[in-house]
């Protein structure tokens, strides 16, 4: 296989790729609420925040 082919594949599976929203199928609030803060925290720990469109999240500014 080419080099080119092999990353046109991939750059159309990207594409075409819709990840389901995970957190919005959970129906237990008590649970919903436990995963909503494992992925708030998680989000604060990255530099750039999750669909911030490349903003560096608060927590990382401040270091």
């Amino acid at each position: 296989l080419k080099r080119e082919e092999v990353g046109q594949v991939l750059m159309q599976l990207t594409l075409n790729y819709e990840a389901p929203n995970f957190k919005d199928s959970v129906k237990d609030h008590k649970l919903h609420h436990a995963y909503a803060q494992v992925w708030r925290t998680m989000a604060q720990l990255q530099k750039v925040a999750p669909f911030s469109l490349g903003k560096v999240s608060k927590a990382k500014r401040k270091k």
